[in-house]
């Protein structure tokens, strides 16, 4: 992988593949595009042979199924495109997505909305919360 410094001289490049290319990474950003038909994902993903590229996840498939997997910064991605079905009339990718180990799959955001919450609270037991009663089984004594 390129150092930051290298990355920052660049600017990665759309994707557009022909039928039967994919592209094989690290997730190195996820972000929205507000565009003419709606908000879609982007994420930007460090190549394994170099560089770095920038999908679009505006077809209807593609768009499916990176929300599926929620792929994050630090996440092994591989994207495939398949063509157009011309029978159904979608274009066709394949997404695999392996999670970077170490995550914790929780909601972050929830539990500090959460935290939030509770100090602007009373003041009172933190919304409920109180401390364990002694002698709960923890003390090494």
């Amino acid at each position: 992988m390129q150092d930051l410094g290298a990355r920052v001289d660049s600017f990665p490049e759309g994707w557009r593949p022909e039928p039967d290319e994919k592209i094989v990474g690290t997730v190195d950003s996820v972000d929205e595009f507000e565009g003419k038909f709606g908000a879609y994902p982007v994420l930007t993903i460090i190549e394994d042979g170099g560089g770095d590229v920038s999908v679009h996840c505006f077809h209807t498939v593609l768009k499916r199924e990176v929300a599926r997997q929620r792929p994050e910064p630090g996440d092994r991605i591989a994207i495939k495109y398949f063509g157009r079905d011309e029978e159904r009339g979608y274009e066709r990718y394949r997404v695999i997505v392996e999670k970077e180990t170490g995550k914790t799959p929780i909601d972050w955001s929830k539990h500090e909305r959460d935290a939030e919450e509770e100090l602007a609270g009373d003041g009172e037991d933190f919304a409920g919360l109180k401390p364990p009663p002694e002698g709960d089984g923890d003390d090494p004594e």
